[in-house]
């Protein structure tokens, strides 16, 4: 393996390029649904994910009240911070509930490079 650092010329090479001696086979990695504590962390995120969904209703409730109660008194500005309140809780809603599905739709990418 060649190890090369020339910091003048801003040239980094820290692995031979060639494959592996032996017939060039990577090792196939893939995630272990099995390891220790998988469990946990994936009751912990559902948890997350489910908390994350009550603090979008509860956003989604108060924005509704403050833009409603806005209009009512004629208060322009609880009207605006209602509206931006619950398009924010939507949009925040809808990363919580597409999260997975984004995550997984990234590690899938990042599996075709190779």
């Amino acid at each position: 393996m060649s190890q090369l650092l020339d910091l003048a010329h801003h040239v980094v090479v820290l692995a031979d390029p060639s494959p592996p001696a032996g017939g060039g086979v990577l090792p196939n990695i893939a995630p272990d649904k099995n390891a220790p504590g998988a469990g946990a962390f994936t009751s912990l995120i559902g948890a997350l994910m489910y908390y994350g969904l009550l603090a979008g209703i509860a956003g989604l409730l108060l924005g509704a009240i403050s833009f409603g109660l806005g209009k009512y008194f004629g208060n322009h500005h609880a009207t605006t911070a209602g509206r931006t309140g619950m398009l924010g809780s939507l949009a925040a809603t809808i990363v919580v509930g597409g999260g997975a599905s984004l995550v997984n739709w990234a590690f899938n990418l990042g599996a075709t490079i190779s």
